[in-house]
């Protein structure tokens, strides 16, 4: 005999969810609301004219490299839009020839054009101006590098604290 017949309290738990979602079942709808919501940004970017690229590594808790990847645009009331595209591993390491790698993917898995891109940004450490470099003759030199502002807000307050 079914237990949720006999208990009362199983049997009123049914009645009011018909089905029990496991993690795994939580886990990939969370993912697939994660490559929605990436998609939804992708769309609105590939709408512009043009957008930037902005990116900086760190290392993580357990000392993984990983790399940051945001994407800026502007609307066409002019409003500035900084949208989180996602935190890649960084697993071959952050030479200027893998950095290159990781962001040619990066803009390649989100069916970005590289001819569109019209500026780019990291911090001042010497190998991301390397990068910045390298990456304005790959988007056919009309990509400007500017020094991420975010980056220099975060070395004013280091600063700051430190007086």
């Amino acid at each position: 005999m079914d237990k949720s017949k006999s208990d009362k309290a199983l049997e009123m738990l049914m009645i009011k969810n018909h089905y029990v979602l496991s993690h795994n079942t939580l886990q990939e709808k969370e993912y697939l609301l994660i490559i929605e919501g990436r998609r939804q940004i992708v769309e609105l970017i590939k709408d512009k004219h043009f957008y930037s690229v902005l990116a900086d590594e760190s290392l993580d808790i357990i000392k993984k490299e990983q790399m940051y990847v945001n994407i800026r645009i502007c609307s066409n009331k002019y409003e500035v839009h900084e949208d989180f595209i996602g935190v890649y591993e960084c697993v071959k390491g952050l030479s200027l020839d893998t950095l290159v790698t990781y962001i040619k993917d990066i803009l390649l898995r989100r069916n970005l054009e590289y001819t569109i891109v019209l500026g780019i940004g990291f911090d001042g450490v010497s190998v991301m101006t390397c990068l910045a470099a390298k990456l304005k003759n790959i988007f056919e030199q009309q990509a400007q590098y500017f020094h991420c502002m975010a980056n220099c807000s975060e070395l004013i307050v280091k600063d700051t604290i430190y007086i």
